[in-house]
């Protein structure tokens, strides 16, 4: 069955990330199919790009350095305690 992955980069932020142990490789699971894998929904390339309805931070790095908005987006992270201060 599955196990909690403890061997991550970063540490889990939510208990529920399982993880399932394959038994069906990727090369037998297209021969299987009779097709590759592929990446069919990719935003940008197979459908336009949209906009978040209410984003939390905006940056128009048209009209801002980015050395600007690098600090803006710490500032953002440090003021939700995803870096130290």
């Amino acid at each position: 069955m599955g196990q909690i992955m403890k061997n991550s980069v970063t540490p889990a932020i939510s208990s529920n990330v399982v993880w399932h142990r394959a038994t069906l490789t990727r090369a037998r699971r297209e021969k299987q199919n009779n097709h590759r894998g592929a990446i069919i929904w990719f935003t940008g390339i197979t459908s336009p790009y949209e906009a978040p309805v209410a984003a939390e931070l905006v940056l128009n790095t048209g009209a801002t350095e980015l050395d600007v908005c690098a600090r803006q987006i710490l500032a953002e992270m440090a003021q939700r305690g995803v870096i130290p201060r």
